[in-house]
């Protein structure tokens, strides 16, 4: 080494010194300030604590001393217990340790994969894996260690190190064995490194691919993008899993908990793996024998470490499922389409039948939503550690979507097709009729009359061609391919009429040469039947000869054979005289036929009666008796004789026939005593012991013998006992009519009928909805036939002659009585299941009442049974005459009867939790109730709990935000709601939130009154707080005007500027909406301007002058807003009114007004009394309108009990809203007189002024603002007097004929029209003038309701056409309401009456287009006629208002 490199080493080493002490100086010379710092300010630094100071002595010297050390000895025993002394050693742990290094390099997880695969694949590839490293590890590894040990090792000699050492003890003392323990570590260590860094390489693998979805809530919602993905892998995504779509719904094809099993199970294999590699002491020291085979340590299943990364792993794949989840959840919207079967769907299609122009938008619909799935749907996405395949889904959503299309298209192609086949047949048939040959003039006629029908048809046909090729053209639209041959049919049709028409002209001309040759058969024809009659006439005549009685039979035949001559003779005479009527010829007439036929008629008569009598003569006395009918043999007889007693008058003039006639009928009246004989004989009633009875009575055997006949019967003389006879008959007939023909009633029934009647009742059981049971249609046949049997069966018991039938007649009355008690019960059963089972049908309700759930389910156990056991036996008389039967249904009925009751309470509770529910009926709270998951079913109900909320806005999350009234104004509410509780408390808060927001924006509209201009600011409110805010203005204007005494000078001129800026405003371009607030605002501006009008004309100079204070006042004070009135005050209710219009004011209003709010302030109802159409119900709810209260309007009818009228009032005391009992007078007086007492009690406890009072045995909170009031229209029929103590609580107020002029005017002025004054006038002279002149007609009204209506059609128009003359307006208006009602008489008195008061308008023709033709086509196909264009005027009037 030079003396360079020396001194630049030297250098080096002074300079690290010189570093050294320069740092250990500054060192000390900053603790020594910062210590002198913090010592001089110990408040400052009082948060440091300094180290206690230790002296440190200075040492005399500059060495610090070294004790002394024994280096021999300690390097001696470190010799002694080191093993690396011998480089062999040192060499072999070398080897081993760098075997080991290699080792470490190894990782027992596939971590490094390029490509996701299928879970299988993944456990394949790791334990592949794992299985390959443990290979390793147990042959490679240990075999080159155990080479490396023995290699290293070989060379030395016998000591320390002798590697064929046989002495286990000598072997347990040497080195060889520390350094075997000391490799056995070193081997331990690397596999412990080895599976420690492979779990850690693999749980890192795991949540680098899960590291974005670690942060996902349980709860998370993917949202409306499928395709892009936030949740991105950090280098590839592991797994690929295909979403499925089916009937069990929406899953993935490897199910997701195997995920988690599956990776945790690897990790667990791959602690496991080097678990099975052997020691390496065993192998090397060969010559020692080593019992066993032990195996290296490494790391245990629950480390703490191990468990640390399972449970990271474990959370990574559970969190990674989450928006997997989330992801599938979102295409479970796809299922119905996914699991929907075209066939099913394409069946109710068809069925249905559906237009093209239907077809066409289904079309339309499946082809957008294929084109939205489409772009909506992604073919892959991955989400954390999984790529997801949803191209499956995808493309069969779509293909769905499509098949769905083309089999609309189909369908409708079918249906095309069918109907151009059937046009088509149509066409064919026409086609075969026309060329038919006629056989005869009539058809010739029949088919010339329906050819000329034939043109008419045509259109028809025409049309439908027309129609089906235009739905053809659909077709075309989405490219539709037509096979040929129903290509060839649509247009064969098109030519068909043309086709048709040609035809016609062909064949007209053959019809005339046919019509001349069937003249010609009938001349020829009607010759050869002239020269006919005349035979005849030569035959007839002849009968007069013929007298031989023993050749009757033979002349009854041949007297039949010329009757039935004559009759064909009659029929072609007809024939032959219609078609001289066809001919156009005058018409024969065969007068010498009609004498003829009377002529011969006597003839007839004789000697058929004759034959026939000599016949049954014959037959009676030798027949057997038992084949004898009595009765058809009396009718035989008195028939018989009837006749041949009119032929003796009738043969007066010709002898021998008049004595053949006189024979006869000796012969008959010889018979005629024996009738009552064989009548008792053959009486059907006679039983053995009749026979006895009589036997012993004649002393005669007589016994009903096959062989015996009357003649015999004769030959006993029989014919002497005739009375005898004629008595047992009689008593063995009555016994018999019990049996068999019902105790001589008109209607004949008996046991035995009776019986086989019912063989024939049937229950007519069908199925019901989707239940899978069936219901009972009303028996009305069985249970007429059951009060019909019972009657006859009772009378039955009360006969004398019932006592051989007694049991008989006890047990068929027991059996009816029981089955009509059954069909009662059975029917009571059915209704009252019919309304619970719909009820009882949804979760909701089930879970809510469990008690009567669980008796409903046991009652329609036993129903279903009953039902199917009716199903299968439908027998009515054998079902129902069974006692156990009746049993179960009186079980039943008992059931739900309970269930109608734990019902009721449960309805009770929910409307005492929001009283509003009192005004719904049962079926409509139960319908909320059993659908309080989806909270918007509340909606169709909402008009009924509140004034004017006819929905609500319910945004995605179902936060209620805004709230909309009838005529669709919106309002936003002060505070939103969440219907996540029971519907009865969130409606409870969406009350008190519709409060504070009417408060809210009616203090915000008064504060903003007077910045802005008020033509525009009464446009920014709604229409409610427009007309509250104003009128508190105006009531402050005039306190204000009335103590500076300037009304007449300053306000009235402001008051008609302001009202003339609302009229120019309401004329101009406004929305609907607008509109109706200015027509409202300016109906109580007109008002307010009267009253200040009034006050001028009164000279009213104070406030507390009774004019103005009988006013309604309004003032916000003490952040409300009252309403006050005479010396009463009342707050303002803030239900909200919406947008609805309000009633013209008129000085019988103001009295009316008066009236009632002096009642409320006494805590009275108002009653007022008058004619209809008076306002009576309608000022009431305007009153209410002005004090913003709820006014529900009942129509009271003698049908209502007290009990319902005290669930109304409940609901009245606890909501705080006013009833209207319209007609109250039409209850029964009964139900008034507790009514009476209902009312008292709410009336006293508002006197009282308590919070809550006792209303029928149940205490209910009390809203001080609840009221009644009722309307009556006195001395109508049907009307109750009020009782007394009911009319004491409520202030009566006449309501007579109003101001039609005023409200007419006020009206037409709200509506924006000029000549408002002269158009009122001129409408109520109309009316006036019109009931003075037109007839009286029930259905004729000229009263108020009818100027409102002409009003309202007027303001209609106006909207409509604002640039018309205000003059034919009016006179539309009263024509469209007026010309429909009134009869054809009376229109011309009408006509006169409006163009006297409008002689300068000439009224202009409405065109309503293809309106008119559609009612035209309807009335002829209804077969209606329009008579002088009456019956479309009428309609079109109606349609216009």
């Amino acid at each position: 080494m030079g003396p360079a490199l020396i001194q630049r080493g030297v250098l080096e080493h002074l300079g690290s010194l010189s570093r050294e002490v320069n740092l250990d100086y500054e060192r000390s010379m900053n603790k020594i300030n910062f210590d002198q710092i913090v010592s001089s300010k110990p408040n400052t630094f009082s948060y440091v604590t300094l180290p206690t100071k230790e002296e440190e002595e200075v040492p005399k010297q500059g060495l610090v001393s070294v004790p002394k050390y024994p280096f021999r000895e300690q390097k001696e025993a470190v010799t002694f217990m080191s093993l690396l002394t011998w480089s062999e050693v040192i060499t072999a742990l070398s080897k081993v340790r760098a075997e080991c290094n290699q080792v470490t390099a190894v990782s027992l997880f596939h971590s490094n994969l390029s490509k996701y695969c299928r879970l299988e694949e993944f456990e394949q590839i790791q334990s592949q894996t794992f299985s390959q490293v443990q290979m390793f590890l147990k042959d490679t590894w240990i075999s080159t260690l155990k080479v490396a040990m023995r290699s290293s090792l070989r060379d030395m000699n016998k000591g320390w190190y002798n590697l064929c050492e046989t002495n286990w003890e000598v072997y347990l003392m040497s080195k060889l064995r520390k350094l075997m323990a000391l490799v056995k570590y070193m081997l331990q260590d690397t596999l412990r490194f080895l599976v420690q860094d492979s779990l850690a390489s693999f749980s890192q693998f795991i949540s680098d691919a899960c590291c974005s979805v670690l942060h996902c809530p349980d709860d998370m919602v993917w949202g409306e993008d499928l395709i892009n993905s936030p949740y991105r892998p950090r280098k590839n995504p592991l797994f690929i899993v295909d979403l499925v779509l089916d009937s069990s719904g929406v899953h993935y094809s490897t199910p997701l908990e195997q995920f988690e099993t599956s990776l945790l199970n690897l990790f667990d294999k791959g602690i496991l793996a080097p678990h099975a590699v052997p020691q390496l002491e065993k192998l090397v020291m060969e010559d020692i024998f080593i019992s066993g085979n032990p195996l290296l340590e490494s790391v245990g299943l629950h480390e703490p470490l191990v468990e640390e990364l399972r449970a990271t792993i474990a959370n990574a794949v559970h969190k990674a499922m989450v928006p997997l989840q989330a992801y599938a959840k979102e295409y479970k919207k796809y299922l119905e389409l996914n699991n929907s079967d075209i066939s099913t769907f394409l069946r109710a299609y068809q069925e249905h039948c559906p237009s093209a122009e239907e077809v066409r938008e289904a079309v339309l619909t499946h082809l957008r939503e294929k084109e939205t799935l489409d772009s909506s749907l992604p073919s892959s996405i991955t989400i954390g550690p999984f790529y997801i395949n949803t191209d499956n889904v995808k493309q069969s959503l779509s293909k769905k979507r499509k098949a769905l299309a083309t089999s609309m298209l189909d369908i409708l192609a079918k249906n095309l097709h069918k109907e151009v086949v059937s046009v088509c047949e149509e066409f064919r048939s026409t086609s075969r009729k026309i060329y038919e040959k006629p056989n005869s003039i009539e058809e010739l006629a029949e088919l010339r009359e329906w050819m000329k029908g034939i043109p008419e048809k045509l259109v028809g046909l025409e049309e439908r061609i027309v129609k089906v090729v235009d739905n053809y053209q659909i077709m075309d639209e989405f490219l539709y391919n037509l096979s040929t041959d129903v290509f060839n049919d649509k247009w064969a049709a098109n030519n068909w009429p043309s086709k048709i028409l040609g035809q016609i002209e062909m064949v007209w001309q053959q019809h005339i040469e046919d019509e001349e040759k069937f003249h010609k058969i009938q001349v020829m024809d009607q010759n050869n039947f002239q020269e006919k009659l005349e035979g005849l006439q030569l035959v007839v005549a002849g009968f007069s000869t013929h007298v031989e009685i023993t050749r009757a039979h033979e002349i009854a035949n041949e007297v039949r054979r010329v009757k039935k001559q004559l009759k064909d003779c009659q029929q072609l005479a007809v024939l032959y005289n219609n078609r001289e009527h066809i001919f156009g010829l005058p018409v024969t007439k065969y007068n010498k036929l009609s004498r003829m036929v009377k002529e011969f008629q006597p003839y007839l008569d004789l000697w058929t009666t004759a034959s026939d009598w000599l016949r049954w003569s014959q037959s009676w006395m030798n027949d057997p008796l038992s084949a004898i009918d009595a009765e058809q043999l009396e009718k035989n007889v008195i028939d018989s004789f009837k006749t041949m007693h009119k032929c003796v008058k009738q043969f007066k003039d010709i002898p021998a026939c008049r004595d053949v006639a006189l024979d006869i009928r000796a012969r008959i009246e010889e018979f005629k005593p024996y009738i009552p004989l064989i009548q008792g004989l053959r009486n059907p009633g006679m039983r053995n012991r009749h026979w006895e009875v009589l036997s012993s009575e004649i002393n005669i055997n007589v016994r009903p013998k096959a062989n015996l006949t009357f003649a015999r019967c004769l030959e006993m003389n029989l014919q002497d006992h005739i009375e005898n006879i004629s008595k047992v008959a009689e008593v063995a007939g009555k016994e018999y009519a019990i049996e068999q023909m019902g105790s001589r009633q008109a209607h004949p029934a008996a046991l035995d009928k009776m019986e086989k009647e019912w063989s024939s009742i049937l229950f007519n059981v069908l199925p019901y909805k989707e239940t899978e049971t069936y219901l009972l249609r009303s028996p009305d046949e069985a249970s007429q036939l059951l009060d019909d049997h019972i009657v006859m069966t009772q009378s039955m018991s009360f006969s004398p002659y019932k006592k051989p039938l007694e049991q008989r007649i006890n047990s068929w009355e027991n059996r009816l009585k029981l089955t009509q008690e059954v069909l009662e019960e059975w029917l009571n059963c059915q209704q009252s299941w019919l309304y619970q089972e719909p009820i009882f049908s949804s979760e909701d309700i089930n879970r809510q009442l469990p008690v009567e759930s669980k008796r409903y389910q046991t009652m329609e156990r036993i129903w279903r049974k009953m039902m199917k056991n009716a199903y299968e036996n439908r027998e009515v008389i054998h079902v129902c005459s069974d006692q156990r039967l009746l049993d179960s249904l009186r079980d039943c009925n008992k059931l739900l009867d309970m269930v109608q009751k734990g019902l009721s309470e449960y309805l009770e509770t929910k409307r005492s939790a929001f009283p509003r529910f009192y005004f719904l009926s049962d079926d409509e709270l139960l319908e909320i109730l059993s659908q309080t998951k989806d909270p918007t079913a509340v909606q169709p109900h909402l008009r009924k709990c509140f004034e004017n909320i006819a929905s609500l806005l319910f945004q995605e999350d179902l936060e209620i935000t805004h709230m909309y009234s009838a005529e669709g104004e919106e309002v936003q509410l002060s505070f939103s709601i969440y219907p996540s509780s029971n519907v009865e408390d969130w409606l409870r808060e969406v009350e008190r939130s519709m409060k504070t927001s009417v408060r809210d924006i009616i203090e915000r509209a008064i504060k903003a009154y007077p910045a802005m201009p008020r033509t525009q600011g009464v446009l920014n409110w709604p229409g409610q707080v427009t007309i509250a805010g104003c009128q508190t203005y105006w009531t402050m204007e005039v306190a204000e005007a009335l103590e500076a005494s300037n009304l007449s000078n300053t306000l009235f001129p402001q008051l008609y500027r302001q009202l003339s800026d609302l009229v120019a405003l309401v004329r101009g371009k406004l929305s609907r909406m607008q509109r109706a607030v200015l027509s409202a605002l300016i109906v109580i501006e007109v008002h307010a301007k009267d009253v200040v009008g009034k006050l001028i004309q009164e000279n009213v100079v104070s406030v507390n002058d009774f004019e103005w204070i009988s006013q309604l006042r309004y003032y916000w004070t003490n952040d409300n807003l009252y309403i006050r009135a005479v010396n009463a005050e009342f707050i303002y209710g803030y239900e909200y009114l919406g947008n609805s219009g309000r009633l013209v004011i008129t000085p019988l209003t103001d009295r009316c007004y008066l009236t009632l709010t002096g009642a409320l302030h006494l805590k009275f109802g108002g009653a007022p009394a008058g004619p209809a159409g008076t306002g009576k119900t309608e000022t009431t709810k305007d009153l209410g309108k002005a004090l913003a209260i709820q006014t529900v309007v009942f129509n009271c009818s003698d049908q209502l009990d007290f009990m319902a009228m005290g669930k109304f009032f409940k609901g009245l005391a606890s909501a705080g809203a006013w009833a209207c009992f319209h007609e109250f007078n039409r209850i029964d007086i009964e139900v008034l007189s507790v009514v009476a007492q209902q009312i008292t009690t709410i009336q006293k406890a508002q006197q009282q002024r308590v919070g809550r009072f006792m209303f029928e045995g149940v205490e209910i909170p009390l809203v001080p603002s609840c009221a009644v009031f009722i309307t009556m229209n006195p001395g109508y029929a049907g009307r109750t007097e009020l009782p007394d103590n009911l009319k004491a609580l409520f202030r009566p107020v006449v309501m007579m004929v109003p101001g039609y002029a005023m409200i007419a005017e006020i009206s037409l002025y709200s509506f924006g029209f000029n000549e408002a004054n002269v158009l009122a006038k001129k409408i109520t002279t109309t009316f006036k003038l019109s009931s003075e002149q037109l007839r009286s007609q029930d259905h004729y009204d000229f009263g108020m309701r009818a100027v409102k209506t002409v009003i309202s059609a007027a303001g209609n128009l106006k909207r409509e056409h604002p640039s018309m003359d205000e003059e034919l307006i009016c006179l539309r208006a009263i024509r469209d309401v007026n010309v429909p009602k009134f009869l054809q008489e009376d229109l011309k008195l009408f006509s006169g009456i409006v163009s006297d008061l409008f002689p300068t308008i000439k009224e202009e023709e409405t065109d309503y287009g293809i309106l008119d033709k559609a009612i035209r086509r309807a009335c002829e196909k209804n077969n209606l006629k329009d008579v002088d264009g009456e019956l479309l005027a009428p309609t079109h009037s109606a349609l216009d208002v």
